[in-house]
C-alpha cells in the first residue's frame, strides 16, 4: 500500500482519536506504520478499532484490560472477531 506523509499522518491521528487507550503513542506510530504494510485498505484497521470499541463497550471492559494500541496494531488485531451487542445478549441467555 502506498501512501503519502500527509495520508499517513491524517490516518494515525485517526486511529489514535478512535482508539480507546492513550498510552505509548510513539510505539503505536511505529507499528502503525507496519501494520499499513500488512493490509490493502487503511480502512480495515479504522473498522477494526470501530467493532473493538463495540466489544469493549458491550462486555464494560474496564481501560486496564483494553489492550495497548501498539500491541493491538502488532498483533493484527483488526482481523479479529469480536463480541457483538447480539452475541454478548446470547452468552447471558445460555449461561
Amino acid at each position: 500500500m502506498t501512501y503519502t506523509q500527509e495520508q499517513f499522518d491524517r490516518w494515525f491521528a485517526a486511529f489514535w482519536e478512535a482508539y480507546p487507550r492513550k498510552v505509548g503513542k510513539f510505539k503505536a506510530l511505529e507499528k502503525f506504520s507496519k501494520a499499513l504494510e500488512r493490509v490493502d485498505d487503511v480502512n480495515e484497521i479504522r473498522v477494526g478499532v470501530q467493532k473493538y470499541n463495540k466489544q469493549i463497550e458491550v462486555t464494560g471492559t474496564e481501560l486496564r484490560f483494553v489492550a495497548h494500541p501498539a500491541t493491538w496494531l502488532h498483533q493484527g488485531r483488526w482481523m479479529d472477531d469480536y463480541i457483538t451487542e447480539i452475541e454478548q445478549q446470547e452468552l447471558y441467555r445460555s449461561a
